[in-house]
């Protein structure tokens, strides 16, 4: 088992590399754990794989959770908040979180350490993200992205978008990495990478048109059977 300090600094090694295969002129969007800590401490680990930033400039992820920037994000961050306060916190109904809902968000905070969100692609986007980018990105660094994480070892992969399920499969078969393609009963896909122990799931992203409530209560019903 990875110590907490291999981790981090596997990770920050990683990075480098990372950036050194890029222009020096393009920026580069790093992730990494808000909380070493709390992510050892959590069950399940969940890493939310979103496709990009949309931004044009070098920053830290970590740092956007840690200080509590996304709360002023007023998109995709608040179905987020409640996805994952639903996941750590033994699936509540979805009218259990709306009627707590300001409590939920302030505690997002301190949730949200023990999760790693993380983007496919590295550099930042605009607005609406290109797909065929994203997966373009991915392509060509799937080696670092599976390596990210192996690193992280994740219980589950939340993919947010089926480009970003469709780029960590790819990724994992380019490495030569085996993993077994299912689904729950309710139809939820998800690839099982078996020497990590862990589960790639398809999902939606936060912004896809789908009722908040069906959203959250379906995805709710489905990951509880695959812990």
């Amino acid at each position: 088992m990875v110590s907490i300090t291999e981790r981090q600094v596997q990770l920050e090694q990683l990075f480098v590399e990372w950036k050194n295969r890029l222009p020096k002129e393009v920026n580069f969007v790093e992730d990494g754990l808000v909380d070493e800590d709390a992510w050892e401490l959590v069950s399940p680990r969940v890493m939310v794989l979103l496709k990009e930033a949309n931004s044009n400039e070098s920053w830290k992820y970590q740092d956007f959770i840690r200080n509590g920037q996304y709360l002023l994000e007023s998109t995709t961050w608040p179905t987020l908040i409640r996805w994952v306060y639903g996941l750590l916190h033994g699936y509540p109904a979805y009218t259990e979180v709306e009627e707590n809902w300001t409590r939920v968000r302030e505690q997002s905070v301190d949730f949200f350490k023990g999760v790693y969100f993380a983007n496919v692609k590295k550099i930042p986007g605009g607005p609406k993200a290109n797909d065929y980018r994203v997966l373009e990105f991915a392509t060509k660094h799937a080696d670092l992205l599976v390596r990210q994480i192996e690193i992280v070892g994740p219980t589950l992969v939340l993919c947010c978008g089926n480009v970003v399920y469709d780029s960590v499969r790819s990724s994992l078969q380019q490495q030569h990495e085996k993993f077994v393609d299912g689904s729950t009963d309710g139809g939820l896909r998800f690839s099982s990478w078996n020497r990590m122990s862990c589960r790639v799931v398809k999902y939606h992203h936060p912004l896809a048109h789908y009722p908040r409530g069906m959203s959250y209560t379906f995805l709710m019903s489905e990951f509880r059977k695959l812990i």
